[in-house]
Formats: structure tokens, sequence, C-alpha cells
């Protein structure tokens, strides 16, 4: 053994303490390891295994015994272990290039040569893998990677799956090795820090399960298979008194694991990931990942072989790590070994009958779809719901023989694959088109506030303020901190348009309210405190997209912003409707007091650890319901201002009005594509109330004063337009569903859709999850 004074903590050196430059050392372990395998041991786990690699073993050891000796005032203890220094140098240029591992596992094969030898790594993979080892324990790869994908502290990566693609790629390329070692992979492990995968990866931890064990070698921890969290699997009265809580399961106090309580749809999706790695495209076939068109969340890889009568046979992974529906657009890469006839690629010339264990029609078989190579090859689109899976048995088929599918067959060849059931061809096309109408939404919303800010600055100009009159402080100051609470929502979906119009309205609001301020209409240095705030929670926003804050940080920032949003409801309250009966004032105030202590009182317990990790995930969409009813405020804002002040109506460009209804109608389509509840009920009152029947309000009161601002004609035509281009996207998405209606059944309370469409809504994840 070396026996040392740790001077220094590095290296894990604790975990090497043999001096493995004497033979005798490594004799003893030898005999050791012959002997377990002669007592029955069939897989043998080397902890730490690269610390023990020549690579590093000798670097460390030399490191550390050398800082010892410098740093000791103690002249004995200097000179003895320069002695052993000199010793163990020499010792080691005498081993040559010998390596322990190698000459361990070579030993104890004369025993059983079918012993699995599995070696912890976190670096020198190359060297492990010389050693002849069977698989090395992948701790700093996938598994990492699907951490840092989903990382609550490390926010900027939580929508990519980039990371785990590339990691994923490791793993094919440990695959392709012919005598290397294979990369063992897992969801979840014993070590300190890691705690329970369910409490950790909450509702995506199937997708992390699917990408992490569909491989040719996987670990499933003690009491995973049950997916249940650490409070629901074990039984402890101690629990909360464990000095190593944040294990999966303690060492420090005595526990058992409750076999009897499963997650059934956990538990469930787990058994069908570990039965499928028993595949034959697993056990035969080669593993290539699939290229992303645009990065997302999305990550899917296959394994596959051609037959002895020339057909491919393949499984296809894929998962969704984000929260949320996601879809997203893949190219098959050529597999590197397919002159061997492994790894998978569609033909053009062919059909593949694809069946979705992952997600079953309720007498129990698997949902089916066909598709063409052509289709696959040219157009291949993965749509699936937060946390959801697909594990996709492929089979090839000759296009010109009978299809021998089962009757349930949920696609055409042109069909995106989707957890939903079929969905016709048009809606992939309809889904580009209104990625397109979003992007265009974008030319609106850029001039939105121009035409408000240039009259704005001509009036002010000209010495006429009274012009801005009309112009609600309140509602723009709504209007910048309903955008500042929405931007992360629309920044997590990967809404980049969206994000963008967000932030334009951001900029805009601020320059509005700067002109404002120079007026009697705007309390005197309000804007000193709204806009440098706006500007700061703008720029925070966006280094919490980018993950260059810390989580705990952008937690509390957007938990406290949510909490004063609620409290400026109050004075909007007040100010807005000041000229009704005080009684509505005062029953205003008492309600906005009302609903600020729960908020205020959440915020506090969060900030002292006091809430779930559950009721903190919720927060986001909190977070966005309450910038809606922002939103939503401001033209309701705008409207009593107008009818309160008929003679500033002139005051107020109508260009303006009509860019932002357009912008509402352009991004419209999008919210009901992607059955976003949200984004739906926002849009449409913008298009409702702020658009149309702000200029219904203009026609009915002021075209009897002001006939050059607007007339019947102009509405009649406004009119006549927004219904067409309503009935036109309603149709879109209604194309091959029983009624143009059902897209808009995703706005039904659940209980209403789960009394009165028991089938499931189009659109929407299957009720198994």
């Amino acid at each position: 053994m070396l026996v040392h004074h740790p001077v220094i903590d590095a290296h894990w050196i604790d975990m090497g303490q043999h001096d493995f430059s004497r033979s005798s050392t490594r004799e003893d372990l030898a005999a050791e390891g012959r002997r377990l395998v002669r007592e029955g041991a069939r897989v043998i786990r080397m902890d730490m295994a690269s610390s023990v690699i020549g690579a590093k073993y000798w670097n460390d050891w030399i490191g550390q015994l050398s800082a010892e000796r410098d740093g000791t005032p103690d002249p004995h203890i200097r000179e003895q272990l320069q002695k052993f220094l000199e010793g163990f140098t020499r010792r080691r240029v005498k081993m040559g290039s010998k390596e322990f591992l190698k000459e361990f596992i070579a030993d104890i094969r004369q025993e059983n040569p079918e012993v699995v030898v599995i070696l912890e790594g976190y670096h020198h993979f190359r060297e492990l893998s010389a050693t002849g080892a069977n698989y090395i324990y992948n701790k700093v790869g996938l598994y990492d990677a699907t951490w840092n994908a989903y990382d609550p502290f490390r926010k900027g990566q939580n929508n990519d799956a980039g990371g785990i693609m590339a990691a994923e790629d490791d793993v094919a390329y440990r695959d392709w090795q012919l005598g290397g070692a294979k990369l063992m992979n897992f969801g979840g492990t014993f070590d300190g820090g890691e705690g329970n995968a369910v409490d950790k990866f909450t509702d995506r931890v199937l997708a992390v399960y699917a990408l992490a064990l569909m491989h040719k070698a996987g670990f499933v921890y003690n009491g995973q298979e049950l997916g249940t969290t650490q409070a629901e699997m074990l039984i402890s009265d101690a629990l909360d008194q464990a000095q190593d809580r944040d294990k999966a399961i303690p060492f420090s106090i005595r526990v058992l694991i409750n076999w009897l309580k499963t997650n059934p749809r956990i538990a469930q999706g787990l058994k069908t990931i570990l039965e499928k790695t028993d595949h034959e495209a697993l056990t035969r076939g080669e593993m290539s990942t699939l290229e992303p068109v645009d990065q997302g969340p999305i990550a899917a890889f296959t394994y596959g072989f051609t037959d002895s009568q020339g057909a491919q046979k393949a499984v296809l992974v894929a998962g969704n790590i984000a929260p949320g529906r996601k879809a997203q657009r893949f190219v098959f890469n050529t597999p590197v070994l397919s002159d061997f006839g492994t790894g998978f690629m569609p033909r053009a010339d062919r059909n593949y009958i694809l069946k979705d264990y992952a997600d079953l029609m309720p007498d129990g078989r698997p949902k089916t779809y066909q598709k063409s190579g052509r289709k696959l090859l040219e157009d291949f689109w993965i749509i699936l719901d937060g946390g959801n899976i697909h594990i996709f048995d492929i089979e090839e088929v000759d296009p010109n023989a009978p299809v021998r599918a089962p009757p349930h067959i949920s696609g055409g060849s042109d069909a995106p694959i989707s957890p939903a059931g079929e969905i016709k061809p048009a809606r992939a096309a309809w889904n580009r088109w209104t990625t397109w109408l979003n992007v265009m939404s974008l030319g609106a919303y850029f001039g939105l506030q121009f035409p408000q800010i240039y009259r704005n600055f001509t009036n002010l100009n000209a010495g006429h303020p009274e012009m801005l009159q009309n112009l609600p402080w309140l509602g723009y100051s709504f209007g910048t901190l309903a955008s500042l609470l929405i931007l992360p929502y629309f920044l997590s979906k990967n809404e980049k348009p969206q994000s963008f119009v967000q932030t334009l309205g951001i900029l805009a609001n601020m320059a509005v309210l700067f002109q404002l301020s120079r007026t009697i209409y705007m309390p005197p240095y309000s804007v000193w405190a709204i806009v440098p705030a706006a500007a700061a929670g703008l720029i925070f926003s966006y280094l919490n997209y980018f993950g260059k804050i810390p989580q705990r940080w952008w937690s509390f920032f957007q938990k406290a912003l949510g909490v004063f949003g609620l409290s400026m409801l109050i004075p909007g309250l007040l100010d807005t409707f000041k000229f009704l009966h005080p009684a509505i004032s005062s029953a205003a105030a008492y309600l906005g007091v009302a609903a600020l202590l729960p908020w205020g009182g959440f915020l506090a317990a969060d900030y002292f650890g006091r809430i779930s990790g559950k009721m903190r995930k919720s927060w986001e969409r909190v977070s966005a319901w309450l910038a809606t009813l922002l939103f939503m405020f401001g033209p309701v804002a705008g409207l009593v201002w107008a009818w309160r002040n008929p003679s500033g109506i002139p005051g107020t460009d109508l260009a303006t009005g009509l860019l932002a209804m357009a912008g509402a109608l352009l991004m419209l389509p999008r919210a009901i594509y992607t059955r976003d509840r949200i984004w739906f009920v926002g849009t449409f009152w913008a298009v409702a109330i702020g658009g149309w029947f702000g200029f219904f309000s203009r026609w009915w009161l002021f075209s009897r004063f002001h006939p050059d601002v607007w007339n019947g004609y102009y509405l009649t035509g406004l009119t006549m337009m927004v219904a067409a281009y309503l009935g036109f996207i309603l149709r879109q998405n209604g194309k091959g569903q029983s009624s143009i209606f059902e897209p808009l059944k995703f706005l039904a309370p659940s209980y209403v859709r789960n009394r009165f469409f028991p089938g499931g809504i189009a659109g929407e994840p299957p009720k198994n999850g």
C-alpha cells in the first residue's frame, strides 16, 4: 500500500493507494480476482479504474508525493519521501509499458474466459479499452449529457439535445470498434449528488431512460424499475436525517425498498425499453444517429442491419427532453458500416412499416405507420410531447408486394410521426406555413410602434402634448412587464420569431414611455423606475437563455417579477376605472392585495427552500398566464381611456392598431397548430378586442365627431377580411378532421375533454402520456 499525508485533495487518489510498481502488489490483487471468479463471480466492476491506468496513475502519485515532500517542514519526512520517490521511479522505468489492469483482466480470464469486466471511466477511454475490458462505465459521456440538457441550474441547455446527440455519436463509435470496450450507459446512479432519477428528471425521465438505455449495454440501479420517487421508493423513519440523502439510496441509514409501490406509466415504459434492447437490430446491427435539420430538444438514433433476404430491419429511438410538444425534422445519415450490411438507411424504392412500442392502441398493440422510403429521406418529422418517446420497430417491405401490416395503420406514407395518431399529409406543409407566418409577423411588429412614436415626436415638437392623452402609460407599462414575463416561456419553447416579437415590444414600449414622461399624463420620475428595470429584465432573460447566470438567481427573479406584475394590476385597475363608483375601486384594491398575499408567501417559501420541485416547475406557466392577463388588460385600458376622452382620438395612430392586429393574425395559426392555449388566448384577444373592437369603437363613437378618422366602409371591409382569414386558418388546421372546429377543442378544460372527448383530441397527447 501507499501511505501518504493528504496535502492536496485531488485525482481521487484515495481510490488507488496500491503500489503497482511492486510485482508482489500486482500478483496479490490478481490472485484475489481469480478467487472471486472461482467462487462464482461473473461480473467484476472496478471503481475509478481511470485513475489506475498508467497514463494517469504514475503522474498523479509522483505529483502527490512530490507536493508532500516539498510542503513538509520536517527534514526526516522530506528525506524518506525523496527516498521512496527515487525507488518508485526506478521501478516504474523497469515496468516499461505494462498496464496493471491489462494483466489483471488476463489473469482472471484464465479462470473463466467469459467473465465480464466493467471499468469505471472518467477519462483515458482509449487506454481503458485497450486493457481488454468488456465495458467502460460511461460516467462522463451520455449520462452527463442528459443531465446537462435537463439541469435546472444550466438553463441555457434545457431545450437543446445537441450535447446528447454528440454523446450518442460517441456511443456509436465505441460500438463500431472491433474488439474494443463498449460504453455502458445508465439513466441514474448510486453516487452522491445524483439523487433519484425520477426526482431529478421528473416528467422527462422516460426520455432519458430511452436515450441512455436503448443500447447494447445498459445499467439499471436497484429500485429504478419501480419508476417512483425517492420518498415513494424507500421505507424508513429516518430518511430526513440521512447524511447522504443526495444519493438515490442513502447508505448512512437503514432503508427498505417498497417493492409493492410502482408508478405504472414509468415502470411500464422502462420495461418496454429494456425488453426492446433484446431486439435483433441491437444484437446484430450497428448504431447511427439522425442529423437534426435545426437544433432542438429531440434526440434520435437507429440500430439496423440487412438480413439474408436483403431486407433491412431496424429500431428507431427518439426522445423529447424538453417540456411541451415539439416537432423536429431529421435527416438519416449514411451508416459508417453500411458496406458490411449494418446500420439503417431508408431506400427510396421501398416502403417501411413502423410499429411504435412506446405508444400502444387500446387493445395493447403498437400504433403502426406506413412510410415510403422516399418520404423518409426527403421530409422526416418527429413530433413528441414533453418527455415522450418513440421506440419504432422498422420493417422494410417491397412496395409491389402486399403490405403485411395490421389493419390499424395510423398514417399514410407522407404523415409525420406523431404519438397522437393520424396526421394527414397537408399537416406537414401547414407546419412549415405556420412557421413562416410567425416569421412574417416580425415585419408587422417591427413597425408596430414606429408610426405612434413618430406621431408622438411630431406632436411634442409642435407643442401639442395633449395629443398624447389617450396613450395610457400604465397600458404600456403592463405591456412591457407582460413581455418580460412571457419572453422566457417562448424562449423555452424555442419559438424564436415570437421571442423576437416580445423583445421588440419591450424596446418600443420603453421608447413611448420616454415620450410620455415629457407630458403631464405620466407621473414624474416613473419612467426612471420602469425603463431601467425593463432593460435589466430583458438582459437578464437572454443571459438566462444562454446559460450565463446561476439558475437560482433567475428562478428568484422570475418569481419576483410575477409578484410585481400582480402588484401592478392594483394601480392599473384603480387608475383605469376610477371614474366608476368608488366601491368598485375599493373592491379592486382588496382583490389585488388578496392576490398578492399567497404569491408573496410562495416567493418567501421558495427562497427558504420550502417549495416542492413540481410547484417550481409550474411557475413558468403561471408567469405566462399572468403575462397574458396583463396583455389583455392593455387594450382594455386603452379603450376605457378612449371612451372617456373622445377628443383625443386623433392623437392615436390607426396604423399602429392595424399592425398590431396584423401581427396577431399572422401568429394565430401557429398558436392553433401547436395547441398552445396561452399563446392562443393572448393572440385572439389582440385580434378581437385590441384590434377589431378597438376599430369598432372608433367608428361607433368618433365617426360623428371626426369623420376623417374612420368610416363604416373601412370597418366592414376589415371585418370581412378578418372573418375570411380566420375561416381559412381553421380550415387548414382542421383538414382531415371531423370538423374545422376540431383544432379548437384543446381550449376546453381537461375535465371537459376527458368527459366529452374520451377518444382524445387530434394533435394532443394520448391519455397514456
